[in-house]
């Protein structure tokens, strides 16, 4: 019942107001729960900037008001000029959450150069992403005993470990298609994803008596 209910949380998809009046490209999220914790894995894409130069969360915050947490990130696109363009890729983690239900609610700003903080003139509100969540108080993870899938997001190969035997993997998107499938007969795996579209998964590693169920994100 908990990989159920888990993958069922892995379902919400996010509700994105489009940017206005900055110099986002795009902007997504992984987010899972475990630990009495939410993990966001905050992606964000720039048609400027590179490697070293490519613009950088300055300041976030994480804040949890009765049954809302909201998340602002702020990306400083100062000295980021004039590359062609990158993806910054950052994590986060809030403090546990208490056993209940929850909206996430998750704002992406853009900062520009002479600004002061915390009087942050100088923003754009770009991109607000919505979901609902629960934390369930489960002493166990989707993250214990072993289990790992790297590099998340991923550009080519993907490392499945689980610690125990698996059978066979499927990969499906997010509109419930399956998309690729393995037989495995192994503790671990490693998937050629270069051929997949750049967006988010999920990954099923199918056991004798465990199901596995991860999100990940494919990017170019």
């Amino acid at each position: 019942m908990k990989n159920l209910m888990l993958f069922v949380f892995l379902l919400f998809n996010v509700s994105v107001v489009p940017a206005q009046n900055c110099d986002l490209g795009y902007s997504d999220q992984i987010v899972d729960v475990f630990d009495n914790k939410i993990r966001i894995v905050q992606i964000s894409g720039f048609s400027f900037g590179s490697g070293g130069a490519c613009p950088q969360i300055e300041i976030y915050s994480i804040d949890v008001s009765q049954n809302q947490v909201i998340v602002q990130f702020y990306y400083n696109i100062c000295a980021a000029w004039p590359q062609l363009g990158c993806v910054s890729v950052d994590t986060f983690f809030s403090n546990p959450l208490s056993v209940s239900s929850y909206e996430l609610i998750i704002h992406t700003n853009i900062i520009t150069c002479g600004y002061q903080y915390p009087d942050l003139d100088t923003l754009y509100d770009c991109d607000i992403d919505t979901l609902n969540f629960e934390i369930l108080g489960l002493s166990e993870n989707l993250f214990q005993n072993g289990k790992e899938l790297y590099p998340n997001p991923a550009n080519g190969l993907l490392t499945v470990n689980t610690g125990i035997p698996i059978d066979n993997i499927e990969i499906y998107n997010l509109s419930g298609v399956l998309v690729h499938k393995e037989k495995i007969n192994a503790k671990s795996a490693t998937l050629d994803v270069s051929a997949l579209p750049p967006v988010h998964y999920l990954l099923r590693a199918i056991g004798k008596d465990e199901v596995w169920v991860e999100k990940f994100v494919v990017i170019r």
